[in-house]
């Protein structure tokens, strides 16, 4: 378990600027018992002044803020982007949506929307992290969100990129305020998904964290090889700021059943939050992941 330190001082992020008017996207990334549940920081994005002309940055920086004489490690999205969502999915992977490529937040102040998914993969290597997803039609700009919800998917909605809101755009406001919202199907749910796991039930609705076990079931329709037990929080999200976002892998005590030729429950027995630093209290989903597969997340609070 590591140490929690009063104050770290870290050095400065190499780049643009970060936060508005140019704002960037950040993510704690997935925290885990396998590194003693050592946190790490992952932001992207930026510009470099408040103007529709501003160059946006395609520069990340990962860093572990708590580890004695840690430095950035630098890595690149496939363009620069302001006002960049980071929305922590299930699997562990991180899916960046929204934004532009040029200007800044504010009304008027951003052109050249970046309208691609982006998925980032902490667990490969450097130079290997990034894959580029799916196309919107749908420009979103200044007030767009975007949020995982319990089936797995991610809910895009907003963008208001001009003072007063317009329904339709013309020559003065090319981007006008956007009401429609729009669902994701992230790559793990693309495809057959006769084997993904269904009916998940917990053995308590609030859990303590003290590192107390619990036990989680599922039906599984076929055998498996790899399994995560997965604690999300989706936070708040507003201005590409995912407010209080966290994943959290917990433990699975002992060995995995497997279920018979033709399926059947499984149950594992799970190790909860050591403490409320990895987990603060708070509402969460549990989402039982086989082979990369999320479940539909089922609701519990942590106390």
């Amino acid at each position: 378990m590591v140490d929690i330190p009063r104050l770290t001082m870290i050095a400065g992020l190499p780049g643009d600027y970060r936060t508005y008017p140019n704002t960037g996207g950040s993510v704690l990334l997935p925290l885990t018992s396998r590194n003693g549940w050592e946190p790490e920081i992952l932001i992207c994005g930026g510009g470099a002044y408040q103007d529709i002309t501003s160059p946006t940055d395609a520069s990340c920086g990962r860093i572990a803020p708590i580890v004695p004489g840690s430095n950035w490690e630098m890595d690149s999205m496939p363009e620069g982007r302001g006002m960049v969502d980071g929305t922590l999915l299930p699997d562990g992977t991180v899916l960046w949506l929204n934004g532009g490529n040029r200007g800044s937040d504010g009304f008027g102040l951003m052109s050249k929307p970046t309208q691609q998914a982006l998925l980032y993969d902490p667990n490969k290597p450097k130079g290997k992290r990034w894959t580029t997803l799916a196309t919107s039609s749908i420009p979103r700009l200044y007030h767009s969100v975007a949020l995982l919800i319990p089936d797995g998917t991610v809910m895009i909605a907003g963008s208001n990129p001009i003072q007063m809101p317009k329904l339709k755009p013309d020559s003065q406001d090319p981007y006008a305020t956007e009401f429609r919202v729009e669902t994701f199907i992230p790559p793990y749910l693309q495809g057959s998904q006769k084997y993904r796991p269904n009916n998940v039930r917990i053995s308590a609705t609030t859990i303590k964290a003290n590192g107390s076990k619990f036990r989680v079931t599922w039906y599984q329709p076929g055998g498996f090889e790899k399994l995560k037990i997965m604690l999300h929080h989706n936070g708040y999200v507003t201005h590409a700021v995912h407010m209080g976002q966290r994943l959290v892998e917990l433990d699975i005590s002992g060995g995995v059943p497997q279920p018979g030729p033709n399926g059947g429950d499984v149950t594992v027995e799970v190790t909860g939050p050591p403490t409320n630093y990895i987990a603060p209290p708070g509402p969460y989903w549990i989402y039982v992941v086989v082979n990369g597969m999320p479940a539909h997340g089922v609701h519990v609070l942590v106390d």
